[in-house]
């Protein structure tokens, strides 16, 4: 028997998972594609911290930091655990 072929991007279970109207903002504007240049020892810690010991995404991570809720005595205990992305 034949399967019938669906095109990329409609398949039925693709697009009842879609969020019509797009994620609810989280603050108030909308974020933005930024760059920033790390090394991938640096990416990878980053993502391990950010990750492991606040359960966050490197973007949430990154906005929670800059906009100072971020606990820095957490994030430097963090930093300071012998199994923590910054451990060697």
């Amino acid at each position: 028997m034949q399967e019938k072929k669906i095109k990329h991007g409609k398949h039925p279970n693709s697009l009842k998972n879609l969020k019509l109207g797009g994620n609810k903002l989280r603050y108030e504007q909308p974020k933005k594609r930024r760059s920033i240049s790390l090394t991938d020892e640096g990416w990878d810690k980053c993502r391990q911290l950010s990750k492991q010991n606040f359960g966050l995404s490197v973007s949430e991570f990154m906005e929670q930091l800059g906009r100072g809720e971020i606990d820095l005595e957490a994030l430097q205990k963090a930093m300071s655990k012998p199994n923590s992305a910054t451990a060697k």
